[in-house]
């Protein structure tokens, strides 16, 4: 068929249809499908996937919350370590923490505890392990395995702990609480010689309910006197710690006596000096499992 060229001459050739489906017009088209394409992922596909973590997270934090019902600074807890989260966003277990090898929604050392755990059955990297392993802690340690992200769950603890009368000494204490029982502590204490303070907050009575370093102080001098507890930290030793054993110590009550374990000791600069730099980081690596693992001893052992 004849037809007319947009230039004026006369040709030959087919008819070609309107439309955009070709040349320019073609190219425009295809790019603009292209851009609604992924203006649409974008739109929807991402909210989708961020939706679904959030379910996963909110699933976690209801598990963590009926789990610990009764324990409401457990809850706390794992709101502070993992933010309710048992597994990261590729779906496998949450590692965190120092060395990255603190796992769960509890961020348990792994190093130190997964093989003890799934002895006892518990696999601390599911969240049914997790909360397990993190009830057998708790039982036997209270909070000190997490005494790292005390101001982070700390205000919370004092309130759970509200109901526990301060007519004598029943729970575990420790730096930075607030706490009527930590008013008499501080009294037993100054009435036992182990003076809080010569004067002002803390002194002969004008005890408070802050357990401040002060009253650390005057808790080590107690456990070195009388306990033979004199170095240590409140992980390794208990010292400044005040567990059960402290407690029957300061009320006059008799407790069945666990052998003493001793605190690892930091390699010196002289000691490490024959060895290359990549043998001393292991060095210190292992210093850091033993000191894991005498707390992991102590807690099988029984408070201070």
């Amino acid at each position: 068929m004849y037809f007319k060229r947009v230039g004026g001459e006369t040709g030959v050739g087919p008819r070609r249809k309107a439309g955009p489906s070709v040349g320019e017009g073609g190219r425009v088209a295809r790019f603009f499908r292209r851009k609604t394409c992924v203006t649409m992922l974008f739109l929807f596909g991402l909210p989708l996937a961020a939706s679904a973590q959030v379910g996963l997270t909110v699933d976690v934090e209801s598990a963590v919350r009926a789990y610990f019902s009764e324990t409401p600074v457990m809850v706390e807890i794992a709101r502070c370590e993992s933010k309710f989260r048992q597994f990261a966003d590729s779906g496998n277990p949450l590692y965190g923490g120092y060395g990255g090898k603190m796992v769960g929604v509890f961020q348990v050392y792994s190093d130190i505890h997964a093989s003890f755990a799934r002895s006892l059955g518990m696999d601390i990297e599911t969240l049914d392990g997790n909360l397990q392993y993190a009830k057998y802690l708790y039982e036997r340690e209270g909070t000190k395995p997490w005494i790292s992200s005390f101001p982070c769950w700390g205000s919370e603890l004092n309130g759970d702990l509200s109901s526990a009368g301060s007519d004598s000494l029943s729970i575990n204490l420790s730096l930075g609480m607030e706490h009527p029982q930590v008013l008499l502590l501080q009294k037993t204490l100054n009435a036992k010689g182990y003076v809080i303070a010569t004067e002002g907050p803390g002194s002969l009575g004008s005890e408070t309910s802050k357990f401040g370093s002060l009253t650390r102080a005057a808790v080590r001098k107690f456990q070195c006197a009388v306990m033979q507890i004199c170095d240590g930290d409140e992980h390794s030793t208990g010292y400044g710690f005040v567990g059960s054993k402290t407690r029957a110590a300061l009320l006059g009550t008799s407790v069945a006596a666990t052998p003493p374990t001793p605190a690892p000791m930091e390699p010196t600069s002289n000691e490490l000096s024959g060895y290359s730099e990549s043998e001393q980081q292991q060095i210190k690596a292992l210093q850091a499992q033993i000191l894991e693992l005498t707390k992991v001893l102590q807690a099988l052992l029984g408070q201070r």
